[in-house]
């Protein structure tokens, strides 16, 4: 990705969803798929997802490199 004319922008912040980043069904897939799952196995699917911190990554003359897997999803925020 590439920006002209960011006045103080010098990191991005890089929030994903894909099968590796914030996507519970590898975590329900790991523990057997359950038809019904327990309260115990949702709250452990919730954090599956909650606990994704964002990448950084430093922008180089207003540029950086994003690959995203097929279906990704990314959230930028440059800062």
């Amino acid at each position: 990705m590439q920006f002209k004319n960011l006045p103080g922008a010098h990191h991005a912040s890089i929030s994903r969803v894909d099968r590796d980043h914030g996507d519970p069904h590898s975590a329900y897939e790991k523990m057997g798929s359950p038809n019904y799952p327990t309260q115990t196995q949702l709250q452990k699917l919730r954090e599956s997802v909650l606990r994704q911190t964002p990448d950084e990554q430093e922008l180089r003359n207003g540029e950086f490199t994003l690959t995203l897997p097929a279906n990704g999803l990314a959230l930028v925020t440059l800062k």
